[in-house]
């Protein structure tokens, strides 16, 4: 099967660089790769929960949120994202 080189978009590599950030800031806590120990029964809880906050946090009247803390509750739920496809 012949391979293509895949181009990565400016705005894929910046929110993957900011997934990877995220990781790591909890690799300390949670050692490196350790959700791959967890059933996808709890990722999917930890996801629904994460995007709960994003809509609280989102449509909370006081105070707003900055766009940085928006962006990062998303990343969080990507990373979760993440979780949940390697586990399929």
């Amino acid at each position: 099967m012949e391979q293509r080189h895949i181009i990565h978009r400016e705005s894929v590599e910046s929110f993957a660089d900011a997934m990877e950030r995220i990781l790591e800031e909890k690799d300390f806590t949670y050692k490196r790769d350790g959700w791959k120990n967890l059933d996808v029964i709890y990722l999917e809880h930890r996801l629904v929960e994460e995007v709960g906050q994003y809509f609280t946090t989102c449509y909370r009247f006081e105070p707003l949120p900055t766009q940085d803390q928006i962006k990062r509750k998303l990343v969080h739920i990507a990373n979760f994202c993440m979780m949940l496809a390697e586990k399929y």
